[in-house]
């Protein structure tokens, strides 16, 4: 499957199955999505700079990056973080790496990470979801050892399992829906 056709499955998953399902959890509003941007030199920074998928706006009127991972099929109940690509592109753990090093100097970067998992591609559910605050995330990676699993293209991810987090104290929120 192509990268093209990976994401607008994962752009159509959040935008008609997970944000219905998770909105309340994170301030309602409405959310654009970072693809949508007619500015295109405008969405690529966001989003290879500063890992922002869609921009939130809360029904309070504040803005914040999102940053939203789909996965079709099994439920593993884990954030997956890139580690390394296969390819020369800096990863979404190495540009917050930068960002947590330089905190002073106003860099943005997403203010969630969504982790989701979808039964299918087409006409799927939701099987789960969880939310946490992105810089949790990446301070849990930065202070445990983690295991790297690499995937078939030879991109690797460092699997966070979601109790985990919940038992060290990171501040998460998960979504189950009943079925």
């Amino acid at each position: 499957m192509s990268f093209q056709t990976d994401l607008s499955d994962s752009n159509c998953a959040f935008e008609q199955i997970v944000y219905p399902a998770i909105h309340k959890h994170i301030g309602g509003g409405r959310i654009i999505s970072v693809e949508c941007i007619l500015d295109s030199n405008l969405a690529m920074l966001l989003d290879r700079c500063a890992g922002i998928d869609y921009l939130q706006i809360t029904a309070d009127g504040y803005i914040r990056g999102l940053s939203s991972r789909i996965q079709f099929g099994r439920d593993y109940r884990t954030f997956t973080i890139r580690a390394k690509r296969s390819t020369a592109r800096r990863t979404e753990y190495e540009k917050m790496q930068h960002v947590s090093a330089h905190r002073g100097r106003g860099y943005m970067f997403s203010g969630l990470t969504i982790q989701s998992y979808v039964s299918s591609r087409y006409n799927g559910h939701l099987l789960s979801s969880a939310i946490a605050y992105t810089e949790d995330v990446y301070r849990f990676i930065e202070t445990h050892e983690l295991t790297v699993k690499q995937a078939p293209d030879g991109n690797e991810f460092y699997c966070l399992p979601w109790s985990t987090l919940e038992q060290e104290g990171v501040q998460i929120r998960i979504i189950r829906p009943v079925p």
